[in-house]
């Protein structure tokens, strides 16, 4: 009888560990967001930043451990009297190998200065650093490396005239500069990836553009530049795309066995004269020509895409952050495969408001299990309060594992069995139309950019047409999921106004 009570335990934690969560954080600061993430041993390490209860309100750096249930385990913050402090919201933050505890950088927020700040495996303070911003307005630390005796760093510096660089320093462990180097030479360089190949050659990708941000698309033109340089900063080789308006820099960038390149990217968009963002993945050989781009989301408006983007311990590779509707910020996740073909993706919010919401993913990292930690911020407007926001999906895209609702999810139909939908009007005000070869039985939901589903529609054996009413949603962008009774998935959006 023990030995059947002890193995219904153990597969009651089993069952409880595969369960997901959404959690929004409270550690006792007026105002807290996460940035970055490293787990080790099953233990999530958070760092963000926080802002002090008690005048002058200080803003510093907070530190926050977490078991695999999502409880706190050990919370720390650090501040300093003379000025706010923030960390990188890129990879500004690793788990260090060779010295053991963090390394995080960011920047002051009034004098503008960069720093990196050491601590020990518990969060405690070991040092920080400072750095001179010089003849720029302000410096923009972003992505931090370790390297034998020390760290390599990619930081965007600004010029009085606004105009933007990139720089790459090296540091000793102690943070002194060994030596920088300036990359770039278009009116507007953005960091937006740093990678290690080998001891001797590392990568830096920057977003180049020339009148980017106008309202006159014709003169505005983007490319991503990759440049590599060897560990004493001499530059080695140099890949660009062309300057247009299909890509804004690399995220996450990898050279491949077969010579191949991989990336996330966004494609900047003028709609309307606003700017929106589109994701997407992107191969190149290894002449940098285009050999596949994919399409994911949609577009974001100001801003939005991918903020980490990384390979999946089980194959492929998750890519963690956050797509923008109008006034609605929604969190995303999405895993692909090898290929970059979707597992899953994911829409979550933690507080949702008719007229507006703020729900920010900015990075992700992965448990033995394979379960994904991806953590963010979130802002509860009755409370006028920031929190951290952490969650936890499991390998096949649930946070509940009985109300699972990722947007696409396996299986996919078979090639033998592939369809097409049509949607029209698209955009549509009223009544949405579909229509398809025969279908089998099955339904299909509307799903909003929250991931909620606002309806569904039954579809019976042969059915081709059916249509919605949408007469009664908030305009903006929704998708579309057609489920067979087989549960086969297509999946689309479309636009109502």
């Amino acid at each position: 009888m023990k030995y059947f009570i002890n193995i219904l335990l153990l597969l009651s934690v089993t069952q409880i560990d595969a369960q997901g969560f959404n959690k929004t954080t409270d550690i006792g600061q007026r105002a807290a967001i996460f940035t970055n993430i490293s787990i080790s041993n099953d233990t999530i390490t958070l760092i963000g930043l926080n802002y002090d209860t008690t005048l002058p309100y200080r803003a510093g750096v907070c530190f926050v451990q977490m078991d695999t249930f999502g409880n706190i385990i050990n919370q720390l913050s650090h501040y300093t009297n003379e000025d706010f402090w923030s960390p990188s919201n890129k990879q500004g933050f690793i788990k260090l190998k060779e010295h053991k505890g963090y390394a995080i950088i960011g920047n002051h927020f009034n004098s503008q200065r960069g720093y990196l700040l050491r601590l020990d495996e518990n969060g405690e303070y070991i040092f920080l650093k400072r750095y001179l911003i010089g003849d720029f307005l302000t410096n923009y630390w972003q992505h931090i490396l370790e390297t034998n005796n020390g760290f390599l760093v990619a930081l965007n510096k600004q010029k009085p005239d606004y105009d933007n660089n990139c720089f790459v320093y090296r540091l000793d462990k102690f943070g002194n500069i060994q030596w920088q180097i300036s990359i770039g030479d278009e009116k507007y360089d953005f960091v937006t990836d740093l990678t290690k190949r080998s001891d001797n050659e590392y990568m830096l990708s920057r977003l180049a553009a020339v009148n980017y941000g106008n309202t006159n698309q014709t003169d505005d033109r983007t490319q991503t530049v990759i440049t590599g340089f060897d560990s004493t900063g001499n530059i080695l080789w140099e890949l660009n795309t062309p300057l247009d308006l299909e890509e804004g820099g690399a995220t996450g960038i990898r050279k491949m066995a077969n010579g191949d390149w991989l990336y996330a990217t966004a494609k900047p968009l003028l709609i309307d004269e606003s700017w929106f963002a589109q994701n997407k993945f992107v191969r190149r050989d290894s002449n940098f020509n285009l050999v596949w781009e994919k399409e994911y989301g949609f577009p974001s408006y100001r801003g939005g895409g991918f903020e980490d983007f990384k390979p999946y311990p089980g194959g492929g590779y998750v890519a963690t952050g956050y797509l923008a509707n109008g006034s609605w910020q929604s969190g995303y996740v999405c895993r692909v495969d090898d290929d970059c073909n979707p597992v899953w993706e994911r829409l979550d919010t933690a507080f949702y408001y008719p007229n507006e919401a703020f729900n920010i993913l900015a990075a992700s990292d992965f448990l033995a299990s394979g379960s994904i930690i991806t953590c963010g911020q979130t802002r509860n407007y009755d409370e006028q309060k920031s929190y951290g926001w952490v969650l936890k999906i499991t390998p096949d895209g649930c946070i509940d594992t009985l109300l699972c609702n990722p947007i696409v999810g396996a299986p996919q139909l078979p090639d033998s069995e592939q369809m097409t939908v049509q949607v029209y009007p698209n955009p549509a005000s009223d009544r949405v139309h579909f229509r398809s070869l025969p279908m089998q039985a099955g339904r299909m939901e509307i799903i909003d950019s929250h991931g909620s589903i606002r309806g569904i529609v039954p579809i019976v054996q042969g059915q081709s047409e059916w249509s919605a009413d949408v007469s009664a949603l908030p305009g903006g962008i929704y998708f579309y999921r057609v489920i067979g009774a087989k549960g086969y998935f297509i999946t689309g959006r479309f636009l109502v106004l």
